[in-house]
């Protein structure tokens, strides 16, 4: 109600003039009708009679529906004729009292008070009209008031007052005209701003929206991309919500080649991209398009007119591009590609938009990277799956071998009765029908079995069971699966104690040739002895002496009972570790004197100064206490083709020996080296049973004498230059795997100390010659005179480089002389 109330006293509609003019009727009929009753009460009171009481009554109950009807007139739109009309009456009604009644203040400053009002409802210019209408009244009713007329008295003040008075309306108009006219260009100019704002505010909320719109469809086209995992698929979809969502003429995406410094055209929208992804379209990076500066600066480039851009390429496919955009899709520090995009207006790409296309260049981005990595792990998961499947029916392959388990296990059950398949009256079919039900035994998708069931008479399988069947299934592939592993285990874990008991037997038989220890010892209750093979009683108790499940010797005694049996084995487990730990112990012991020792030598060798220096430091770091003579030969360079290497150092046990330096190694004399390639080491450990070599090799190396031997290459990288001979005459010895590596370590050090004598002797030569060509070239350029420069020409290069004689010579031959005769000349010059 309150609202209601408030709404039809003062409606919202209304503008200030409006509301002025309304606040005024509503004050003249509040004020009338109060004062109306009142003073009819008060003149009912003081039992005033006089006709002089009823005029201000008729003239209050006037104003009252005079203003009453102004309202209603001002509700039905006619704002400026009701406010005219209001003025004109109250200028009438004071017009009319004071000619009726004698001047006074209040009726000059209800003038004024008229004039004020008409500036407020009807502008300035109204002010200027009441006032000049307000004087001129007052100047009349003068006027008539010194023409006699009966109603007026003779005032001598009169013209007094009303020059005072024509003062102050005069005054009070123009200073209301300055006033309204100051505040209606301050309204006019608060209008005009705040036109200008609500533009600016419509245009500011208009480019929100605009962003907004943009932001949800980038968002929009980001969550579809998302969806797709394959990568071609993706391209093409983005591209084309890009181009629908986004009003744009084409859109298109380029891939980075496998270089990462091309790009790839990988789709692109409508025909147009169809057929440039058909041509395979490239583009470099760097100058020369827009999208290989994008992806090379890894930063956006646009172009806002393509008519006035240098760096925009014409394509007659594309006529009505006339702005692009080029954004690089960046993952990381890496570029994946750039997403162009093109608009048939010109200025299409603007800050409004930049940013939106930056993020769905983004999101982009990551769905190609995040499509990638799921296409690779889809190809790994792949490739794990085809690998788990094919071990698994390798693995079933060799478990079912057909040795150790039948290439086919299987059994039926029938009528009450379990038998094997091969007993089985009839054969089972493999395929599902309404009777039979057939589920395969897979692991990890390789199906190594199944299982069928066959229903009863007028039965069929149904989802239940069929559900069962299959969780049956998969159990029994699980624990078949695992007693599979369980026994290929089982199999690696007795290959592997094999093995160690392989490289026990081996190491504890180098260990006794290389220490060369008794066969046993025996103690018979006086003093121990040596063992001898016939020398001892074996019918006692024995207990093997075992290290890693290898029996390495045998403890026993001749007598005895069940403790002494135990006591004995205890004492057979300590022997045993206590032995294993000495034979370690000493292994590691000849480790370290090996390494020492190729330390030592490798110290002596990088201080050599020359290739024969190398070569005699390698003999004699060599440990010679096995071998009979070790040969240095180096490879044959511009020799006879038979020749394969040279001798060049050597040493001998017999002391007497001459070491056959300058020896040429043909593939006669020394046959063995056509059989090995230039960096192929050759161990032979006895000549006579060696099945390395052909039979001339055999007979060449026996026919030397030679019984084992070692061949070596001296080889730095890729190039041999030369081999490290080896060799045993008086007995034949087995080469061991550490002196083999020995071996090799020092052959390798000293083919690099070669090699970098070599090169330091290069480099020597090089600077000699390069210094002579100095000096003979800056005593050559002394001379200005032509004889004198072919003199010193001749005497220098016959200093330098050690010639009998040395012939210069300048001229031009015969026309008819013969190049062959010319060179005979100088022969005989």
């Amino acid at each position: 109600m309150y609202y209601r109330i408030r709404n039809f006293l003062f409606p919202t509609h209304f503008d200030r003039r409006a509301h002025l003019l309304n606040a005024t009727l509503l004050l003249l009929i509040v004020g009338m009708s109060t004062f109306t009753p009142i003073f009819y009460i008060a003149s009912f009171i003081a039992r005033d009679t006089t006709s002089a009481r009823n005029l201000p009554l008729a003239i209050g109950i006037f104003i009252l529906l005079v203003a009453i009807g102004l309202l209603y007139l001002m509700r039905r739109g006619y704002i400026w004729l009701s406010g005219l009309i209001l003025l004109l009456v109250l200028f009438v009604t004071i017009t009319s009292s004071l000619m009726l009644t004698k001047t006074s203040w209040i009726t000059m400053a209800a003038y004024l008070l008229i004039i004020t009002l008409s500036g407020l409802l009807m502008g300035q210019y109204a002010v200027l009209g009441f006032t000049g209408f307000t004087i001129l009244t007052t100047f009349v009713l003068f006027w008539l008031s010194n023409g006699n007329f009966t109603f007026f008295q003779n005032d001598p003040l009169l013209l007094t007052n009303w020059v005072s008075f024509s003062f102050v309306a005069g005054l009070e108009g123009i200073l209301l005209y300055i006033a309204i006219n100051s505040l209606v260009r301050a309204v006019r100019s608060l209008n005009e701003s705040n036109e200008q704002l609500q533009v600016w505010k419509a245009s500011l909320e208009q480019r929100v929206a605009d962003r907004t719109h943009d932001l949800e469809l980038a968002v929009k086209v980001g969550h579809n991309i998302a969806r797709v995992r394959d990568l071609d698929s993706l391209l093409s979809d983005a591209a084309e919500l890009i181009r629908s969502r986004f009003n744009l003429y084409y859109v298109q995406i380029y891939l980075t080649d496998p270089t990462g410094q091309g790009l790839i055209l990988r789709t692109g929208t409508g025909k147009v991209g169809q057929e440039l992804t058909r041509r395979g379209h490239r583009l470099p990076f760097g100058p020369g398009s827009i999208n290989g500066v994008a992806a090379a600066d890894k930063r956006p480039v646009v172009v806002d007119d393509t008519q006035q851009s240098p760096l925009f390429r014409y394509n007659p496919l594309l006529p009505e591009t006339r702005s692009e955009m080029s954004i690089p899709l960046i993952a990381g520090s890496d570029v994946l590609g750039v997403l162009d995009l093109q608009s048939s207006q010109p200025n299409s790409f603007t800050e409004d938009n930049f940013s939106t296309f930056e993020i769905l260049a983004a999101q982009l981005a990551v769905a190609i990277q995040n499509a990638r990595l799921f296409a690779e792990m889809e190809q790994a998961r792949t490739e794990v799956e085809a690998q788990a499947r094919r071990l698994v029916h390798e693995g079933w392959g060799a478990f079912l071998d057909a040795i150790r388990h039948r290439e086919e296990i299987g059994y039926v059950y029938e009528q009450g009765k379990l038998i094997s398949v091969e007993e089985a009256k009839r054969p089972f079919s493999e395929e599902n029908t309404a009777e039979q039900l057939v589920i395969p035994i897979s692991i990890t998708g390789e199906p190594v079995g199944e299982i069928c069931l066959e229903a009863l008479p007028d039965k069929s399988w149904s989802a239940a069971e069929r559900e069962l069947v299959n969780n049956i299934a998969y159990q029994v592939a699980q624990h078949i699966e695992n007693l599979r592993l369980l026994s290929e285990a089982e199999a690696y874990r007795l290959e592997a104690e094999e093995a160690i008991r392989r490289l026990v037997h081996e190491q504890w038989e180098s260990f006794e040739e290389s220490f060369e220890l008794q066969p046993g010892f025996v103690y018979d209750q006086k003093q121990v002895k040596p063992l001898t093979e016939n020398g001892h009683d074996t019918s006692g108790y024995q207990v093997p002496l075992q290290i890693q499940g290898e029996t390495i010797g045998f403890l026993e005694v001749a007598e005895g009972d069940e403790a002494t049996a135990e006591i004995l084995q205890a004492v057979a487990d300590r022997l045993s570790a206590h032995l294993e730990n000495l034979r370690l112990g000493e292994q590691t012991r000849r480790a370290l004197a090996e390494t020492e020792r190729l330390y030592t030598a490798s110290q002596a060798l990088t201080a050599v100064q020359s290739e024969q220096e190398a070569i005699t430091t390698l003999i004699h770091n060599i440990d010679h206490t096995h071998l009979d003579k070790i040969l240095v030969a180096q490879v044959c360079h511009g020799m006879d083709a038979s020749c394969m290497a040279e001798v060049v150092a050597g040493w001998s046990r017999n002391e007497r020996e001459k070491i056959p330096v300058g020896e040429m190694l043909t593939t006669v004399s020394f046959s063995v080296l056509n059989q090995i390639e230039p960096d192929e080491v050759l161990i032979i450990n006895d000549v006579t049973t060696s099945s390395q070599l052909d039979e001339d090799s055999r007979l060449n190396l026996q026919a030397q004498g030679i019984k084992s031997l070692a061949i070596i290459p001296i080889s730095s990288g890729q190039e041999t230059s030369g081999w490290l001979l080896l060799e045993a005459i008086e007995s034949a010895w087995q080469f061991t795997e550490s002196a083999i590596q020995g071996y090799k370590t020092l052959a390798g050090q000293t083919a690099v100390v070669l090699e970098r004598i070599r090169a330091l002797q290069d480099a020597q030569a090089r600077a000699t010659r390069e210094q002579l060509t100095r000096e003979i070239g800056a005593k050559v350029s002394s001379f200005i005179d032509l004889e004198k420069i072919l003199q010193t020409t001749a005497r220098e290069l016959s200093h330098a480089l050690g010639a009998s004689h040395a012939v210069i010579r300048m001229g031009v031959p015969m026309k008819n002389e013969t190049q062959t005769n010319g060179q005979n000349q100088d022969r005989s010059e």
